[in-house]
């Protein structure tokens, strides 16, 4: 006991129980591991879908609320993704119901608040379809915190190898995405944690064998890619019965195999009037990658290797081969499942998983890599388990980045980047220093258009509203032209400025209009307001876009100012473009998060109301996970 005292956990432990009343569960309790992932999954949502996979699904739960049916009414402008045609000779998802089905009430809940075909419904919608994978992956982090004791990893590795699934891994970017992928690893993780439950007699046997089979069966109208892990588990969970228990075990756990199965087939038949039609037919021809070139991009290429997202899986081999001496079953049980999808990505033309953060498709398979990490704790402890801590702080840091900037910028920035990582970190950089506007300097922010110079400096169109954010000493003198040449047909400007919140001022009509502005504060928002007019609308170009003056020349007197780029062009309306908004290079998000797109959007009039009861829900999961880690201290 004083030996175990030593150790950094074991002193955490003590203080915690000592000066508060909350116990770290000695139990195999890990609610208010789930309710902690909650709230924090929740503030850093990101509030937005980034692939057009997502938005298929999307199309398939908007389908299954508005129509009542999983065909899909796909128009041209819509960022829809590998649609086929149905027997019914309309267009279907070849992706798994499961995801779009769980997201139905999210969407239902959107659809309450606002009009029918809306913006409005369409921006709060996407919202909160944007929240599915919130508590999916929040479960996934206690059941393989509960995973973990299952296997009586050693107590010391839980708390680094739990924090470092939930905020160290690619569990924490597509927590925050509408993929599959997360959903796919609480399925095998809950498949897998009942297995282990029942033949440890943990809880009730039969329950857990039938458990353990639903939750394998629901992968298949999930991902049908992973149904290659459901073998593995029916394996497992039968050698591990008793010689005279296996018949018995494997028929209840295929019986629970049952209701996953039938959806699976009655969504193949709704879409294709055939059981087995999947919709991957033609993806059969699809692997033709070399393994060995699949295997280094998947594991080890600095742009989308796993072990450059998740540092602390380099301790996986060594880990394995000190777990083979007490727990073989363990590690044939992780290197099965991890061989499983790697192996099956590897050969796949689109193993990259098409412009994400890091390998995409193996995201199921992270809790097992870490899992195999927990033997350089055993006992004897090797010296150098210490690393994992500053490995932690790296793979933390890592995924920070992956959270803060949309991954879709990478693959539509101009010329050759570095690793997204190396890209993210100065994107990073760039828009926090932009954040703030430093003195002697005038920012360009949201209501702008990209330049239309070859420079890329100024010629810049606003939108109705195009904000200057200026910080000069007092009585400094602004000078900025506006040229406001547009078609005869097209609508007149009527333009005004507004400073700060004061009333707006009419501009003089005119085409080209110099102004000049005393500046009464050290700090301004100069507001240029007008009537836009939309070229396509007029037949004048095929530009869909809502626009008014240019920004021709900005200055300042009797010192020079420094001029910064901060443009957020105004959020379009058609949907392929009001989706591609939030990754374009052009807008200078600070941050990708869904606190800062609801100002852009047509959510910006209900901003309280949101971030209250975004509050109200963060709150609410950290006093039930309070309530559940609260030790009771009752005479008995």
């Amino acid at each position: 006991m004083r030996k175990s005292r030593n150790t950094l956990y074991a002193q955490t432990v003590a203080f915690v129980t000592r000066y508060t009343n909350i116990s770290i569960p000695r139990t195999h309790t890990t609610r208010w591991v789930f309710w902690v992932c909650c709230a924090f999954y929740l503030f850093t949502a990101s509030g937005h879908t980034y692939s057009p996979d997502e938005e298929t699904m999307y199309a398939v739960t908007r389908s299954i609320v508005e129509n009542g049916r999983v065909t899909i009414d796909a128009s041209a402008d819509q960022p829809l993704a590998a649609l086929r045609t149905g027997f019914s000779g309309g267009r279907v998802a070849p992706y798994g119901i499961l995801p779009s089905f769980i997201a139905v009430p999210f969407y239902f809940v959107g659809t309450l608040f606002t009009e029918p075909n809306t913006l409005k419904q369409w921006d709060l919608t996407h919202l909160l379809v944007s929240l599915v994978n919130v508590p999916i992956s929040a479960g996934c982090v206690a059941l393989f915190m509960r995973l973990l004791q299952r296997l009586r990893m050693p107590r010391t590795s839980i708390p680094i190898l739990t924090i470092a699934y939930a905020i160290g891994s690619l569990t924490w970017p597509y927590a925050r995405t509408f993929f599959s992928e997360p959903l796919t690893a609480l399925l095998l993780l809950w498949s897998l944690e009942s297995a282990v439950a029942s033949h440890k007699r943990l809880s009730s046997h039969t329950s857990s064998i039938i458990l353990s089979g639903f939750m394998a069966g629901c992968i298949m109208p999930t991902r049908i890619a992973a149904t290659v892990t459901i073998p593995i588990v029916l394996l497992y969970i039968v050698y591990m019965s008793t010689p005279q228990n296996r018949l018995r075990t494997f028929m209840l756990w295929c019986a629970g195999c049952i209701p996953g199965g039938v959806l699976f087939l009655f969504y193949n038949f709704a879409r294709f009037d055939v059981p087995m039609a999947t919709g991957y037919s033609s993806e059969t021809n699809a692997f033709i990658t070399p393994i060995l070139v699949g295997l280094n991009g998947l594991l080890i290429h600095p742009v989308t290797g796993l072990v450059w997202y998740m540092p602390l899986m380099l301790f996986a081999p060594i880990g394995a081969w000190r777990l083979w001496v007490r727990r073989p079953n363990v590690v044939v049980l992780c290197l099965a499942l991890i061989t499983s999808h790697v192996g099956l990505y590897a050969g796949w033309n689109a193993w990259d998983g098409g412009g994400v953060w890091g390998p995409r498709f193996l995201v199921p398979i992270v809790p097992y890599i870490l899992c195999l990490c927990s033997g350089v704790w055993r006992k004897p402890q090797l010296t150098f388990h210490h690393i994992a801590y500053p490995l932690l702080g790296v793979s933390i840091i890592i995924n920070l980045l992956g959270c803060m900037v949309n991954f879709n910028i990478d693959s539509n920035l101009p010329g050759p980047q570095p690793t997204p990582i190396i890209t993210h970190l100065l994107l990073a950089g760039q828009r926090l220093t932009t954040a703030i506007t430093p003195n002697q300097t005038c920012t360009i922010r949201d209501g702008w258009y990209a330049s239309e110079s070859a420079s890329g400096n100024l010629v810049q169109r606003s939108g109705a509203r195009g904000t200057i954010e200026c910080r000069l000493p007092r009585l400094s003198v602004v000078h900025f032209t506006l040229d406001d040449r547009r078609p005869d047909n097209a609508p007149k400007s009527y333009q005004g400025l507004v400073i700060n919140t004061a009333p707006a001022m009419r501009i003089p009509n005119g085409k080209i209009r110099h102004i000049d502005w005393l500046m009464q504060y050290d700090h301004a928002n100069l507001i240029i307001t007008n009537n836009t007019w939309n070229p396509k609308l007029i037949g004048y170009s095929d530009r869909d876009d809502e626009l008014g003056p240019v920004l021709t020349d900005l200055t300042g007197t009797p010192n020079p100012i420094t001029i910064r780029n901060a443009t957020i062009m105004p959020i379009p309306t058609p949907p392929k473009e009001r989706w591609a908004w939030y990754y374009n290079p052009t807008n200078q998000h600070v941050v990708d998060w869904w606190g800062w797109y609801i100002q852009f959007t047509t959510l910006a009039t209900w901003t309280w109301y949101i971030v209250a009861t975004w509050g109200g829900l963060i709150i609410g999961c950290l006093l039930l996970a309070y309530r559940r880690a609260t030790r009771a201290r009752r005479p008995r």
